[in-house]
């Protein structure tokens, strides 16, 4: 699937929810059931700024989603079941990955661009991803962002090491339910700019034994380390 930026002349910044999800769904059953779970690959073209936001619990209309929630999946009695490899080219032009974008879509890896500044609650919730690479200029990762990733062992935190990153919030539950595998000798770096880690958020990672964070945490959420040693 090749997602343009340009139509008839007119540029195109924004993709909007319900993209694949489809308009009519009614219920969660029907929108993991839809006629996009076998894409393999989309490529979003430069020019586009934003994937709007969409929601995991349905709005008062019972049939908004995410762009891309599904794709690549289907949905049966133990859940959600990954049909495709779905690979996913951003743009450089992108700056906000809206809620739920990429919500129980199949997606195995994906290099996010580095001028992204936000990405939504549960954008990346119940994906196939292993690792993730969150860029300097990310300012805000939502609540349930990358929540029960359960393949993904590695984040990195571009510009955490040299002080660069822009990362000031962390949603809560962002990385909940995942398998973040750290240690004492390779501990999980955490940007120093990180100001707000909300209740949770790297909670249920029974791996995570080390996080490395230097300055005040006083201020942030219940559990949200999960258990794991603070190296300052």
């Amino acid at each position: 699937v090749n997602i343009p930026s340009n139509v008839g002349g007119k540029q195109i910044s924004t993709l909007g929810h319900n993209l694949f999800t489809g308009i009519d769904v009614v219920s969660e059953s029907e929108m993991y059931a839809n006629n996009y779970s076998k894409i393999k690959h989309i490529k979003i073209n430069d020019g586009i700024k934003t994937i709007e936001d969409g929601y995991y619990e349905f709005g008062a209309d019972g049939k908004i989603g995410g762009a891309f929630m599904s794709v690549g999946s289907s949905f049966g009695g133990e859940g959600i079941i990954p049909l495709t490899n779905l690979t996913v080219d951003l743009p450089v032009s992108l700056i906000n990955i809206g809620n739920s974008a990429f919500h129980a879509s199949s997606i195995e890896s994906i290099a996010l661009p580095s001028n992204l500044k936000k990405i939504g609650n549960y954008a990346f919730y119940s994906t196939q991803l292993s690792s993730i690479e969150i860029p300097s200029n990310v300012e805000t990762i939502g609540d349930n962002a990358f929540e029960s990733n359960l393949n993904l062992t590695t984040v990195t935190f571009v510009g955490a090491e040299d002080g660069t990153s822009k990362l000031t919030t962390i949603g809560g539950y962002a990385f909940n339910d995942c398998i973040l595998t750290y240690d004492e000798t390779n501990p999980l770096l955490l940007p120093s700019s990180i100001r707000s880690i909300g209740d949770f958020a790297f909670d249920n990672n029974s791996n995570l034994k080390y996080i490395k964070l230097t300055g005040d945490t006083t201020g942030f959420g219940s559990s949200w380390n999960g258990g794991a040693t603070i190296i300052p």
